[in-house]
């Protein structure tokens, strides 16, 4: 009970409650809680799988949605980032309900450019269900990769020149 001009109020046994909680959307939430890359990956060439949690944290059932994978520089995934595949079989959730999925092989390609580059998922990338806030819609893998210089293109007709060094002959 708070009585007039109280900074906080309590309840009847003495404390203070916390905020109350929204209450969860009305249509499908779809929200990506994890995302695990085995190995977890060294550099380009590497071949991994990325275990990944996603919950619908709405009030209704999603449809089916599938559940893309990207290697992005290090922030969450978004669309237009390097995609590296797609889980075999689309996902589909209760309402609240959550499921673990896993898309296998997939390889890091050999022409980064410099930079620290992560691994994660996008669901529902071609929008196939209602979302009511599609804002976690992605999620990283942590730890990334870091590519230190620009792969080395040679391409047929290019004229090459090098020096050879102390132990070449």
């Amino acid at each position: 009970t708070a009585a007039c001009g109280d900074d906080h109020a309590t309840t009847d046994d003495g404390t203070t409650p916390g905020p109350t909680p929204p209450p969860p959307p009305a249509g499908p939430a779809l929200a990506v809680l994890t995302v695990i890359a085995t190995p977890a990956p060294r550099g380009p060439g590497d071949v991994v799988d990325l275990t990944y949690i996603v919950r619908n944290r709405g009030q209704t059932a999603s449809g089916p949605f599938a559940v893309d994978a990207y290697l992005c520089p290090a922030r969450r995934p978004k669309i237009g980032d390097l995609w590296l595949g797609r889980a075999a079989e689309p996902m589909e959730l209760a309402a609240g309900a959550s499921a673990a999925g896993r898309i296998e092989d997939l390889v890091i390609p050999d022409d980064l450019l410099p930079g620290y580059w992560l691994t994660g998922i996008i669901v529902n990338v071609d929008h196939k269900t209602a979302d009511t806030f599609p804002l976690n819609d992605a999620g990283s893998a942590l730890p990334g990769f870091r590519v230190e210089r620009e792969p080395l293109v040679i391409s047929p007709g290019d004229s090459v020149r090098g020096e050879v060094g102390p132990y070449g002959q």
